[in-house]
């Protein structure tokens, strides 16, 4: 019982500290940034992302051992630059067919709210990068899956963890269509974290999903998500089927070595 109330303790202190560190960081840029540069979101978001980080990170330093980040590590998983590769692609694909999905017009009829998404690639490309690419994949996995996730790994088991880090993760989107996107997106995360030992999996897969988010609209290759077309079919099938795939050796190969 005790350590259960240590690493409650420990997750609501991180939460804490995050929330207050990016939204004062936020209204201060936001308003250093109206009177210098203009009305720049993305960058307001980056010094809000940067302040998150760092307050997260400082602050796990100097709590104790049995409530800190450092001292939650994953059994059995395989570290390495292949299995961290591995794993970013499997989002990549995951991406591509997700949001080619959640753009078909009978899934846009019944969720709205896909237009906020434009809204948020309709940034300068440089301020986009910086706080959408860099900054802000960093902080989220360092609460999501750094503090949510293994916090609540501890507590309830691997599943449900997931799920609970995954479904907070889409809620606070506050966007239906972006809430399914990034729920699902953060259980592979989660599978990413777990497999791979540590958060450089999920943060890297998350810069590259993000990344390829902001290519994807700038070469005007988004309009074609939900188009029916053929190409964007077979993509999507492709990506979907190589997703698929993946994820299933992935995990039938964990599973024969923990029956050896």
């Amino acid at each position: 019982m005790k350590d259960r109330i240590l690493l409650c303790r420990r997750i609501l202190i991180h939460i804490v500290i995050y929330a207050v560190s990016t939204g004062a960081a936020y209204g201060i840029a936001r308003q250093i940034c109206l009177m210098t540069v203009g009305e720049h979101g993305m960058l307001s978001q980056f010094f809000a992302n940067l302040a998150g980080a760092a307050a997260l990170w400082i602050t796990d330093r100097r709590l104790p051992l049995e409530l800190s980040l450092r001292a939650q590590k994953e059994q059995g998983a395989e570290r390495g630059v292949r299995k961290i590769l591995l794993w970013i692609v499997i989002c990549l694909c995951a991406s591509v067919a997700l949001n080619d999905l959640l753009a078909l017009p009978a899934v846009r009829e019944i969720l709205a709210g896909r237009g906020q998404l434009g809204e948020m690639y309709g940034d300068n490309t440089l301020f986009l990068v910086l706080g959408a690419v860099v900054t802000g994949p960093l902080a989220e996995e360092l609460l999501y899956r750094g503090v949510l996730y293994r916090g609540l790994k501890a507590l309830t088991g691997i599943l449900p963890a997931a799920l609970l880090s995954a479904g907070i993760f889409g809620v606070l989107h506050m966007n239906l269509l972006q809430g399914i996107f990034a729920g699902i997106l953060g259980l592979l995360f989660a599978a990413a974290c777990e497999r791979t030992g540590g958060l450089a999996g999920p943060v890297l897969a998350h810069m590259a999903v993000n990344l390829l988010g902001i290519v994807m609209t700038r070469m005007g290759w988004s309009m074609y998500y939900g188009s029916r077309s053929d190409v964007m079919a077979a993509c999507t099938a492709v990506c979907t089927a190589a997703c698929l795939l993946l994820l299933w050796k992935e995990f039938k190969g964990r599973n024969r070595k923990s029956t050896e």
